[in-house]
This record gives structure tokens, sequence and C-alpha cells, in this order.
């Protein structure tokens, strides 16, 4: 019955009118995936990103340690610092794979992006960003690992893969397309004691289409997603600080809301410790419903950070889940991280 709830979740995703796009509870730490205006935006030379997310560890699955696995990687730099002065040029390139089940359903993306930094201001505390992003992504699916209606027996009571699915239409077993994004981003140093910044970006400008079935069947448009994020970063005290941030992502019907806060303290010049809570909720034409609560818990030492999170499942699927939600991993390096007189965005949201 669990192997049948999942062939009905994939099943979903692969027919289904839309598709999803992957999402990290740590976002804030894989910001070439949030925003392309992002993009070189460092108090340094270079930023290299890899996170992890594998979600719904009690679904059964053969071959994979969760149901829903994915990997992310990125590297950004900031060129021509000393030329630009105050202002900035951002480079960069990302890639992910996020697999469902057996690996039966997969999405690979290569990803480059390019963004240019202004100063709004005489002192360069206050920046205003805007970025692109183009590359490919690739979908495939190995049919054979699914099981349809037509393949059940009921001479065994069970399926049997050897009967013909009678699928005459689905022979495609992958599919890719280009893809472009942009986003916009302002940040600014109100204070030495308060910061600020708030984005929007918006994905698939493209709308590709998306199909597993015949090349004459109509294609699936991939809708565009849209997303406004945003935070603070506010000094308290010589060693602490309290980060909120939010996030708003719509696409067509489906919308989703991240909201909470992290606390970072200054054990000493080179390690600090981070710690925070967000609520996730979900919206779509049942109007919004708890999704998740998000513990999250890192540290720094020098320029690397490691953050590690756990969603706990409070949704309608909690059942089948056993309230079992996702479990993320992220690491951020950034090379030559301090350099006086330049805004540091990574100080603005948790990076763990």
């Amino acid at each position: 019955m669990k192997r049948l709830s999942f062939i009905v979740l994939t099943l979903m995703l692969i027919l289904g009118a839309t598709a999803q796009d992957i999402h990290f509870s740590q976002y804030y730490a894989s910001p070439l995936t949030l925003n392309p205006g992002m993009t070189g935006l460092i108090n340094g030379d270079f930023r290299a990103a890899a996170n992890y997310r594998g979600q719904w560890f009690t679904i059964p699955t053969s071959n994979s340690v969760a149901p829903y696995n994915t990997y992310q990687g990125s590297f950004d730099a900031s060129l021509f610092r000393k030329k630009l002065r105050d202002n900035g040029l951002g480079v960069g390139a990302m890639f992910y794979a996020d697999e469902a089940g057996n690996g039966s359903l997969a999405t690979y993306a290569v990803m480059g992006s390019l963004a240019y930094h202004q100063a709004v201001d005489r002192y360069g505390r206050s920046r205003l960003s805007l970025g692109f992003q183009a590359g490919y992504i690739q979908k495939r699916i190995f049919r054979y690992d699914l099981l349809f209606e037509q393949q059940f027996d009921g001479t065994i009571n069970s399926f049997n893969p050897f009967i013909d699915d009678g699928e005459s239409n689905f022979n495609q077993g992958n599919f890719g397309y280009f893809d472009l994004n942009a986003g916009a981003l302002f940040s600014s140093m109100a204070s030495d004691k308060l910061s600020y910044y708030f984005g929007f970006a918006a994905n698939h400008l493209t709308t590709p289409g998306e199909n597993f079935l015949d090349q004459q069947a109509e294609k699936n448009e991939l809708d565009m997603r849209y997303t406004a994020h945003g935070g603070l970063s506010i000094q308290t005290g010589k060693y602490f600080k309290i980060l909120p941030t939010f996030l708003y992502m719509v696409q067509t019907q489906a919308q989703q809301i991240n909201l909470g806060s992290g606390f970072e303290y200054s054990f000493s010049e080179n390690f600090k410790g981070f710690a925070g809570a967000w609520a996730r909720i979900v919206g779509g034409v049942d109007g919004f419903k708890n999704d998740a609560a998000i513990l999250t818990v890192g540290g720094e030492v020098s320029n690397t950070r490691v953050g590690i999170s756990y969603d706990f499942n409070t949704s309608g699927f909690r059942g089948a889940s056993k309230s079992v939600g996702a479990l993320e991993i992220s690491l951020v390096y950034i090379h030559n991280q301090a350099e006086p007189g330049r805004i540091n965005y990574e100080r603005f949201c948790p990076t763990f």
C-alpha cells in the first residue's frame, strides 16, 4: 500500500498540469536559486555553496535514502572590485539535481547568472542589484519503474510489471528546455546596528512546455514563479544579532510563505553560533494551511558556515509521514570575506 501511495504521488508530478520547482527551508543558504540578483553580492572574492535536502524518510524506497532528494551546488564571484569601487559585477554558475523515489523521476539543471550592483548613495552603504540567469533544464523518467492500473493482476491480487501498461503515448524518457530567470534586490546598512534587504525574482520567463507524453500531445506550460523575500539584521549587543526573514512564493494557485527569525552569537572573532525557527505556510484553492515548523542550528568558523535544519511536518500529510518532514544540510564558504567599508550582504540574513 505504501508503494502504491508513492506511485500515485509520482504520477501526479508526471502527469499533473503544473510542475513544482525545488525549494529549500534554508533558502538563504542557496542564493542563486533564490534570486539571480544576489550573484556576486558578497564581501569577498568568491563564494561556494552546497545544499542537500532529503524529505519524507518514513516512505520506503528500494535504493535511495529518502523518497525525495535534492542536491544543489553553486559558485559565484565578485569581479573588478577595486575598479568599480562601491559598485559591483557578479558572475556565477549553479546546478541542481532533484530526484523522486528510486530516481524514477528526476530533474537536472545547469544555470549561469550575471548581476550588477549599483551603489545608490555616496558612501556605498545602499545598493540596488539586478541579475539574470539562463540555463538548461532536463527531466527524465524511468517508465518501467512505474506501475499502472492496467498491470494489476487479479489472479495474484498484485501488480505484475510484465503486463503491458497500455500507455501507448507515454514514449518519451526525457526532455529538456532552455530557461530564463531574473531578479532585483535592494540592500542597505541603515546604521552600524541595523541592516535590511528585500528582493523580487521571476522564474521561467520563457514558460517552457513540459510533457512526458507523445510529441503530438499538448504541452503543459511551466508557469512563471514569483518570489518576494527580505530580512533585517539587528545588532542588539556587542555579540548578539537578531535576523528576522520572510519568503513568499507564488506559482499559479500554489503559494508558500516562510516566516521566522535567526539568532546569532559571536563567541570569538573567528567563531559564531546560530539558531533559528521558521514556520512554513502553503496556500492553494483551499486557502492557507500550516505545512511545517522549521528549526535550524549552525556555526561559522572563519569563512566557512555550516547549517542543519529539520522540517517538522504539520500538514494533513503528517499521518502518512508520521510527522517526519525534511532534513537539510548547507555549507557556504566565502573567500577573503572581510573588507572594511564594504556592505556584507551575508550579515543581512542567516546563512545557517
